[in-house]
């Protein structure tokens, strides 16, 4: 008798875990008490992780919002104009600090995340200034960037493009519907810390998407697509 139910729950279980398989976790399982780059709360990828550097320039951050201190729970927010989840990652190469892999919240608007920064950031003394952002999509066959607001918008977006080897930007250009769009940008050189900043002051410029246009001294080129709306301020 109970060979024969045991043989059942056992049939049983097997079906189940075929029909319903465990879902793999997107980063590695850990202590949650250390500061690795572990699963965390079923909900994120957070902690110190070391990482191959690539030899291009690449976009780090496309935000709005700074941060001089920590808040209790760090508000991130993402604007809503399509039905696609963004790929959002948060950084700092401080300390080599990765967020990403986030379970948002989605409502009409937006998709959020609210972040505890005593798990990983304060612990870790990750200086809040030095977080880089972005969210995007891939939209017909190329990635758009949304911003990701901190806590509140702005009248400007932060933008920060990483490079492992200096280099000067001869050209810096925001451009709209493959022409120049008037803006406050200027060529500038990509510093030993590997980090270069512009703050777009976006003023009176319609919604839609726009390509911010580099090209180094090197002839090296990049585009990448800002999606951008005044109403989310």
């Amino acid at each position: 008798m109970n060979y024969k139910k045991n043989l059942t729950l056992g049939i049983l279980a097997l079906t189940l875990m075929a029909a319903y398989p465990l879902l793999a976790s997107p980063c590695p399982t850990g202590i949650p008490s250390s500061l690795a780059y572990i699963y965390r709360d079923r909900n994120r990828c957070e902690g110190i992780k070391s990482r191959e550097i690539s030899q291009k320039f690449d976009l780090i951050a496309f935000s709005m919002g700074s941060l001089s201190s920590y808040p209790k729970l760090l508000k991130i927010r993402v604007p809503k104009t399509q039905n696609k989840t963004p790929d959002l990652t948060i950084q700092s190469f401080v300390k080599n600090y990765l967020l990403d892999n986030l379970t948002l919240k989605e409502n009409a608007s937006s998709f959020s995340f609210e972040l505890n920064p005593k798990t990983v950031l304060e612990k870790a003394n990750i200086p809040p200034q030095s977080l880089r952002a972005t969210a995007s999509t891939l939209h017909n066959s190329r990635n758009v960037y949304y911003p990701v607001i901190f806590d509140q918008g702005t009248k400007y977006y932060d933008l920060v493009v990483f490079s492992a080897t200096e280099r000067t930007f001869s050209t810096v250009e925001i451009r709209r519907q493959d022409k120049v769009f008037p803006s406050n940008l200027k060529p500038s050189k990509i510093p030993k810390n590997g980090e270069i900043f512009w703050r777009w002051e976006y003023g009176n410029a319609p919604p839609g998407t726009y390509e911010l246009y580099l090209k180094d001294e090197q002839g090296e080129e990049r585009s990448f697509y800002l999606e951008h709306d005044p109403k989310w301020l």
